[in-house]
């Protein structure tokens, strides 16, 4: 189990793993952003739900490549920044609309 013909056979998989991920991150950056520019709510849970959907994947990923342990390292520290962020926009968004009435 673990050989190189098993590392070879997952890279088509990981591949288009990878430009799903690049191509889903495209369109929500040109529909998610301008709703967020405009104060849109939707757009500000839609982007939560698109990058949690996002960090699963990521993390299903690392677990079927090699040097797991680095990779969840990885995956933890960028879903901690990601949640920071969100809550930060969330934050602003939500206060200032709440302040307004």
């Amino acid at each position: 189990m673990g050989g190189a013909g098993n590392k070879l056979s997952m890279q088509p998989e990981i591949l288009a793993r990878a430009r799903l991920n690049f191509d889903l991150s495209q369109i929500d950056s040109l529909i998610i952003w301008s709703g967020l520019i405009s104060g849109k709510r939707w757009a500000f849970w839609a982007l939560l739900i698109t990058i949690g959907f996002l960090e699963i994947l990521a993390f299903v990923a690392s677990a079927e490549v090699g040097n797991v342990w680095l990779r969840w390292q990885v995956n933890v520290v960028q879903s901690v920044l990601y949640v920071v962020g969100i809550g930060l926009s969330g934050y602003s968004m939500f206060k200032s609309k709440q302040q307004a009435v």
